[in-house]
């Protein structure tokens, strides 16, 4: 496993336009990703042409803090939000993940003909940083599917580890 970080957020948007994500693989300078159509999409990762030494200091990989994981059921609820989805103020969407006080997941969504709220009760299967809001974009779903596991830095960035595709 290692840990990446992707240089912009053109990069992340072009990259969750693309269906069935499957597999992730990762060289010394860039990340790999592949769908069910053995479609290709590769992302320049920051190493030495880019602040590496800042950006890495700043996100902190050596001190992540708790791990915590996704329920199987939110990709679920995610594609049943993503219908009504919310909307950025740059014409994006998301769907906005937090919890309740009672630990339950909560996955909505808003337009202005309609809403969606899905809770999925808290068990032992999966965890959730207490007083923590996710905007993800529904496509990010896919992405999703194949990790389910994750840290959040400062409430602002999901971080996740990775392999190279299988062989």
């Amino acid at each position: 496993e290692e840990d990446f970080v992707l240089p912009t957020i053109n990069a992340i948007r072009e990259l969750i336009k693309i269906k069935d994500l499957e597999q992730l693989g990762l060289s010394d300078a860039w990340i790999h990703f592949k769908n069910k159509d053995n479609l290709h999409f590769s992302i320049r990762k920051i190493n030495i042409d880019y602040p590496r030494e800042q950006i890495i200091k700043y996100l902190d990989f050596t001190n992540l803090g708790e791990e915590y994981c996704f329920p199987e059921k939110l990709f679920e609820s995610i594609e049943r939000a993503a219908i009504l989805a919310s909307e950025t103020d740059d014409g994006g969407e998301y769907v906005e993940i937090t919890t309740n006080n009672k630990g339950h997941l909560i996955i909505s969504g808003s337009k202005v003909y309609g809403e969606i709220q899905e809770k999925i009760p808290k068990d032992d299967k999966w965890s959730f940083p207490k007083n923590s809001v996710l905007k993800i974009t529904p496509n990010f779903n896919d992405l999703l599917k194949l990790n389910n596991k994750f840290f959040l830095k400062d409430d602002k960035f999901i971080m996740m580890r990775s392999g190279n595709f299988d062989s």
